[in-house]
C-alpha cells in the first residue's frame, strides 16, 4: 500500500479487462464493488474482518472503503480482473459480497502490479 491514489493520472483499461467488463463501464463496476464491499463489511462484519485479518492488510476495513472510493475507477478494474480473472465483471453484483471482499484484498495484499510503480504512459 505505499502508493497514494491519483485521480487525476489518466489509465487506459486494458484489453482483457474491456473484454471482461463488455458493455459495462469501469465507473459503474468500481462502484458495484465499492457496493459488494461496504455490504460485506455491514451484513457480516466478522467475516469481513477475518478476510482482513487473514490478508494481514494494514489498514481497517472503514480505511479499506476510503482507499477504493479514491483509486480511479479505470486502475481498479485493470488490478482487479488481473488479480481475479474469474469473477464476472459484466454482472458483478452477482458476486457473493465477501467474495469481492476477498478479491479486493488480494489487490492491495497480493498483487505484484499493484505494489509496483505505475507504468509510465
Amino acid at each position: 500500500m505505499s502508493q497514494k491514489p491519483d485521480q487525476t493520472r489518466k489509465y487506459r483499461l486494458e484489453f482483457a479487462a474491456h473484454a471482461a467488463l463488455g458493455q459495462v463501464s469501469p465507473e459503474l463496476a468500481w462502484e458495484q464493488l465499492q457496493t459488494l464491499v461496504q455490504q460485506a463489511i455491514a451484513d457480516e462484519y466478522e467475516g469481513s474482518e477475518s478476510l482482513r485479518l487473514r490478508f494481514n492488510l494494514p489498514v481497517d476495513l472503514t480505511n479499506l472503503t476510503e482507499l477504493l472510493a479514491i483509486m480511479n475507477p479505470v486502475r481498479g478494474m485493470n488490478e482487479f480482473h488481473y488479480i481475479n480473472p474469474r469473477i464476472p465483471l459484466r454482472n458483478l453484483m452477482s458476486v457473493n459480497p465477501l467474495r469481492a471482499l476477498e478479491a479486493v484484498l488480494r489487490i492491495y495484499t497480493v498483487s505484484d502490479r499493484y505494489q509496483a510503480p505505475p507504468p509510465q504512459l
